[in-house]
């Protein structure tokens, strides 16, 4: 099979092409990972797939539900971009970021790794990594306190991440512990190349984040997607 033909769409749009799946009784499943949908036609052959915006909620039960428990504009939303002594979090409701927070700290040795890296494979180093050490510690502390002290997990219907896997690992193992669990089924990781860490990135991947995909495999289902695709010149 050729690969599919790739288009964006607007996060409403995503939700109005989905209620029209759901109207016209189209056959679909739901992709492994459950951020996906593969449409397929009245043969049983692969149509249409639509990967669904960041936002939205964690699939459940069918499609006739599912859709039921989108909003538009998208829920609250938590955001956490994390990298070696870089984090930015942020807060969104109604798709803007309404609180955002910082952090930095001293964590990377003269090589370039992270002083949490090299103690998982070298173990404990000499006076220098000590300061690193406290740092990375205090960290991940500041990342949960910061989070602790929004008191909006609970409110959100994603959490949406990006961090490597040891850094997203200490999220868990800190001292504070974060305002929701390592299993919890609201956690999204984002698929988008991320920058350092800063506000503008927390706004950059939100725009991105908003915008799902369809992907077409062949033209037959061109007519039913196309009032949905975003425009080549708004992309």
């Amino acid at each position: 099979m050729l690969s599919p033909t790739t288009y964006s769409i607007t996060y409403e749009n995503t939700v109005a092409l989905l209620t029209q799946i759901v109207c016209q009784s189209y056959g679909y499943e739901v992709e492994k990972g459950r951020s996906a949908l593969v449409i397929y036609d009245k043969a049983g052959h692969k149509s249409f797939a639509v990967k669904l915006p960041l936002p939205f909620p964690a699939f459940t039960e069918s499609l006739e539900t599912y859709i039921e428990e989108v909003n538009d504009p998208a829920e609250p939303y938590l955001m956490l971009l994390i990298q070696a002594g870089h984090a930015a979090l942020g807060y969104f409701q109604e798709e803007e970021l309404v609180l955002h927070k910082t952090i930095t700290r001293y964590m990377v040795r003269g090589n370039g790794k992270a002083q949490v890296t090299y103690l998982k494979q070298k173990g404990k180093s000499k006076a220098g990594s000590r300061v690193r050490l406290a740092q990375t510690i205090d960290f991940f502390e500041a990342i949960n306190d910061k989070l602790l002290s929004w008191a909006v997990a609970d409110e959100c219907q994603r959490i949406l991440y990006s961090a490597p896997i040891h850094f997203w690992n200490s999220v868990f193992s800190s001292k504070v512990a974060p305002p929701f669990k390592k299993d919890d089924p609201r956690l999204r990781a984002i698929p988008y190349d991320v920058n350092i860490p800063k506000m503008e990135e927390l706004e950059r991947i939100n725009t991105l984040g908003l915008l799902g995909q369809v992907l077409l495999y062949g033209e037959k289902a061109f007519s039913i997607v196309a009032p949905y695709l975003l425009k080549q010149n708004e992309d």
